[in-house]
């Protein structure tokens, strides 16, 4: 057991699947661990960290590498000279067709006019007005091996197709954090084992949940907080 009397715990579905925390189905591996930090004798708190996260688009078999899967919210930053512009980009496809749109910092809205996508190359194009001219603002970029990036350039085309602005652009995968369902925790202390489960469930607008060990006793989290891939839970001894 480590100095600091912490045991690691490793989570899954009780299904047996293992990236049931994230939306995307891309995760081929999660790897999730939850260390129980004891404060005092009565209070453990629990942080639970997605600390491995192991994604890839390519088939370890040899096999043609799989087309970037560009669908979903994603945090993007489009770099100039000026000064780095922060945007989230989503992108959806539905019946063999790609759409999307973008939102700035002040929260506006802008649909793309057209995006196409080539296995792990997207272009996305908008369309604007300004003054009377009109132009569109270019997305040209790659998805990376992790599948969970994507980077190129943006650009400003004139109606003449000349390029009057441009700049780095990048892009990561947002991810949605999903607890609600029951959970299968294994503890391991030294070389010993222990499992338990672990249920969560929508109470009224909150979640909820519980910690059950090999004895069967229930005990109930009393403190659930989120934030981004980390979950912080708090429960009494």
């Amino acid at each position: 057991m480590p100095e600091d009397d912490s045991a690691v715990f490793i989570w899954q579905r009780q299904d047996g699947t293992k990236n049931a925390c994230f939306t995307q189905d891309r995760v081929l591996s999660v790897g999730k661990q939850l260390t129980f930090m004891k404060l005092n004798s009565f209070v453990y708190t629990i942080a639970f960290l997605a600390l491995s996260l192991t994604l890839s688009s390519a088939d370890h078999h040899g096999k043609a590498k799989k087309a970037f899967a560009f669908a979903g919210a994603w945090k993007s930053k489009a770099e100039s000279d000026a000064n780095t512009r922060h945007y989230t980009f989503t992108f959806e496809e539905k019946d063999s067709k790609w759409s999307g749109h973008s939102e700035d910092e002040d929260g506006n809205v802008r649909k793309m006019a057209r995006v196409k996508v080539e296995r792990n190359k997207i272009t996305a194009e908008t369309d604007i007005e300004r003054d009377g001219q009109t132009g569109i603002i270019r997305v040209v970029a790659e998805g990376d091996e992790s599948g969970n990036a994507f980077e190129g350039k943006w650009s400003v085309i004139d109606s003449t197709d000349t390029e009057q602005m441009s700049g780095e652009f990048t892009a990561e995968r947002i991810f949605e954090l999903k607890l609600v369902g029951d959970w299968v925790a294994v503890a391991t202390v030294g070389e010993e084992e222990i499992k338990a489960s672990v249920q969560f469930k929508v109470a009224a607008t909150n979640v909820v949940g519980s910690f059950k060990g090999e004895d069967g006793k229930e005990v109930k989290f009393t403190k659930i907080t989120a934030e981004d891939k980390a979950v912080t839970l708090g429960l009494i001894h």
